[in-house]
């Protein structure tokens, strides 16, 4: 009904969604550890994410090599949360050499 739309859509939020240890992320593609502090605020349909998600340390899994994770996190900003901050520094390692990759976008 209306009503019932109207009521989830006047909803706020105030969630905050912290963890004490780190939190296992196993995907196809990523494997790690990450440490979350994170606050969504705002409307229920409309969320505003502010804070950020470290990673411990980890994979990232591609079809020939995989690259190790030295450092990696993702910051939401406030009023830009569904375009977050990714910084990750990962390296190659083989017998001869280490190889650092960054990226930050």
């Amino acid at each position: 009904t209306k009503v019932g739309n109207t009521f989830l859509r006047d909803i706020n939020c105030d969630i905050s969604v912290i963890t004490k240890n780190p939190a296992r992320v196993n995907t196809s593609f990523l494997k790690t550890g990450a440490r979350v502090n994170l606050f969504v605020k705002n409307k229920l349909f409309e969320p505003q994410i502010e804070g950020k998600i470290d990673f411990t340390s980890g994979t990232l899994v591609f079809p020939y090599k995989s690259l190790n994770i030295s450092k990696g996190s993702i910051y939401f900003l406030p009023h830009q949360s569904q375009d977050p901050l990714i910084e990750l520094i990962a390296k190659i390692h083989s017998q001869t050499t280490s190889t650092y990759i960054g990226a930050r976008t």
